[in-house]
C-alpha cells in the first residue's frame, strides 16, 4: 500500500475467521495472496469487498432477519450485503459454503467445484447460483466480532468486518489458486511464531486476531468468544501509522 496526501474513500468489505478442532486445538484457516493483489504476499482470512451484487440478495431474506443484521452492524440499512460478501469469499477462495436448500443440502461436491470456478471467472453470477439452485445464505452461522478501519493515509482503505465462523462439517477448505497461491490450517499460536520468526508475513488486523484467541483450548471456546463480543459491543479498531511507518511505505 502507498500514501497518499488525500483521505481515501475506505471500501466496504468482509472477512472470515474459519475455525475447527485439530489434534492440539483449534486451528484457523489462512490464505496467502499474490504479492500484486490487497494485503499481497500476507497471510490472511478469507474475504473482499462488497460487490453490487452482494446488495441484491436481500430477497432471500425476511424483515426481521435484514433488521437483526441491521442492529448487529450498528447501520441503518443493508448489514446482509456484509453478511452475503463473507460468505461469498469465503465459497470463492476457501470453497466453503455457508448456504443450503429447504431441505438443508447443498449441490454435490462437483457440482461446488464448477460453480465455484463459474463464480471466479465471472461467468456465473452470485445471485443466479443462489436462485438456480435454491440456496438461502446460513447467515446465522456467522458471528460478527470485530470491525477494523484502515488509517488514513493509505491509498487502499477498507471498513472490514470480521466475521467467525466453524467449518461445516463434509466441506474441506482449500485455496482457489487465482490471487490466493497457498492456504493453511494452523494453530493461532504457530501462526503467530511463524510471523515473530519472519517465516511469514500476517497483517496487523490478523495478527491482532490470532493473539485475542490464542489462548482458546477449542473451536467452541472461540465461538463464545466471539458471541460475547457480539453480545456486548462489537470494537471498532482506527489505526494511525506511526511517522517511521509512513515513511516505509
Amino acid at each position: 500500500m502507498k500514501i497518499t496526501d488525500k483521505f481515501i474513500e475506505p471500501l466496504p468489505s468482509a472477512t472470515v475467521l474459519l475455525i475447527r478442532d485439530g489434534l492440539s486445538g483449534p486451528e484457523v484457516f489462512l490464505v496467502l495472496r499474490r504479492k500484486e493483489a490487497s494485503f499481497g504476499a500476507s497471510y490472511v482470512f478469507p474475504g473482499g469487498i462488497i460487490d453490487p451484487v452482494d446488495k441484491t440478495i436481500n430477497g432471500y431474506l425476511d424483515d426481521s432477519a435484514k433488521d437483526l443484521m441491521d442492529k448487529q452492524l450498528d447501520i441503518s440499512s443493508s448489514g446482509f450485503s456484509y453478511f452475503s460478501a463473507a460468505i461469498r469469499e469465503l465459497f470463492e477462495e476457501a470453497g466453503i459454503l455457508y448456504a443450503e436448500s429447504d431441505k438443508g443440502d447443498l449441490p454435490k461436491s462437483q457440482e461446488l467445484q464448477k460453480f465455484r470456478d463459474q463464480l471466479n471467472t465471472k461467468s456465473l453470477s452470485w445471485d443466479q447460483f443462489l436462485s438456480e439452485n435454491q440456496l438461502r445464505l446460513c447467515c446465522q452461522d456467522l458471528i460478527y466480532f470485530a470491525y477494523w478501519i484502515t488509517p488514513l493515509y493509505l491509498s487502499r482503505r477498507y471498513t472490514t468486518r470480521f466475521f467467525c465462523a466453524k467449518l461445516p462439517k463434509n466441506q474441506i477448505a482449500s485455496h482457489c489458486g487465482n490471487e490466493l497461491i497457498d492456504s493453511c490450517w494452523l494453530p493461532p499460536k504457530e501462526a503467530l511464531l511463524a510471523k515473530r520468526k519472519k517465516e511469514i508475513s500476517i497483517p496487523h488486523p490478523t495478527a491482532i486476531t490470532l493473539m485475542q484467541i490464542r489462548g482458546f483450548t477449542s473451536a467452541d471456546e472461540i465461538i463464545g468468544w466471539a458471541r460475547k463480543k457480539l453480545d456486548l459491543g462489537v470494537p471498532c479498531y482506527f489505526p494511525e501509522l506511526t511517522e517511521t511507518e509512513r515513511q516505509k511505505i
